[in-house]
């Protein structure tokens, strides 16, 4: 099974504060904008240096993973996300090694995206995150 790094999640407390840092201070421009209307967040992506960062405003719901992140850490580092070619097949598998996975999925249009978490207690305090993006 292949999988490889799909990008690196910033969470942060002033989305504008940060996107204007992300444009302003490093001359980036965000290659994608998006909402996940379940948790109220927003997220703009950012190629630097061959690798896409994901900026993220984790909304006003406090159940979602961005939010206790913030809430129980801060600014910074949130997760690695990994893009699996069999998704189903690689979060079983983590599943099957006792891992606790927590599953969502946000949809835009025709776009869906599911996520799989593995949360930090269990990772030495990093979240990673199984990701598959498909048309519906």
């Amino acid at each position: 099974m292949t999988v490889k790094l799909d990008h690196i999640g910033h969470i942060v407390r002033d989305f504008d504060s940060a996107m204007n840092f992300y444009k302003n201070k490093l001359g980036l421009e965000p290659n994608k904008l998006l909402e996940f209307s379940e948790f109220g967040s927003k997220m703009a992506f950012f190629n630097f240096a061959g690798i896409e960062i994901e900026l993220i405003d984790p909304g006003i719901s406090e159940k979602g993973p961005a939010a206790r992140c913030l809430k129980e850490r801060g600014e910074g580092i949130f997760h690695l996300s990994f893009r699996a070619d069999d998704y189903d097949t690689e979060v079983k598998q983590w599943k099957d090694k006792g891992f606790m996975v927590e599953e969502f999925t946000n949809i835009e249009g025709d776009n869906r995206a599911r996520l799989a978490f593995l949360k930090p207690e269990e990772t030495f305090g990093l979240y990673i995150e199984f990701l598959k993006k498909e048309k519906i």
